[in-house]
């Protein structure tokens, strides 16, 4: 008889301990399902803000393209007016002749002011076409950047999961032991 007290009693401390044990895995279960959701939740929030930069300079991409095309007709429109004013001045020159050289004068240095117009103009075109270009390459290595934090918040909430797994392994089998000492404890108690 005294036998079955000692077995009941290392019985009842095994189940005592299982308790605590489950007890302890179940708190540290409970914080991880905590932090678990709380990642989630940061995930969201950093994912609805990645989607709208990413939106954004998509956006500003657009934009910048756009000017760039636009530059880029004005260019070739600027280049061909340059090639009109080289045929004029080839026209004057030969009708040099019959025209009053006054004249002349006078139309040669309007045409040559707006020459110097338009290749003001075509160098500052030119410049703009140059930011507007690097602006594009900054905000295309800006979104490759990007995307690389979603992947460690993805690797993170994997290895939480893989934790959540363990414990949620541990308490069934301390469960199962706790059962087992239970029913050994009814036993015992017979």
């Amino acid at each position: 008889m005294s036998e079955y007290k000692n077995t009941l009693k290392i019985k009842e401390f095994e189940l005592e301990r299982l308790t605590l044990l489950y007890d302890e895995v179940s708190t540290k279960f409970g914080n991880a399902t905590n932090d678990n959701e709380k990642n989630a939740k940061k995930l969201e929030v950093l994912l609805d803000e990645y989607n709208t930069l990413k939106h954004t300079h998509l956006t500003e991409v657009n934009s910048l393209t756009l000017k760039i095309r636009t530059l880029s007709s004005e260019l070739t429109a600027l280049r061909m007016g340059d090639t009109d004013i080289r045929e004029i001045m080839t026209v004057l020159g030969s009708e040099n002749m019959a025209c009053n050289k006054e004249q002349l004068a006078k139309r040669l240095i309007e045409i040559s002011k707006n020459n110097e117009t338009l290749k003001d103009s075509l160098r500052s075109k030119n410049e703009a076409l140059e930011r507007a270009l690097s602006e594009v390459q900054a905000l295309k290595s800006e979104i490759r950047h990007s995307n690389q934090p979603s992947g460690y918040l993805v690797d993170s909430i994997k290895k939480r999961d893989e934790q959540i797994g363990k414990l949620r392994k541990e308490i069934e089998e301390l469960r199962e032991g706790c059962e087992e000492l239970k029913a050994e404890r009814k036993k015992l108690q017979i």
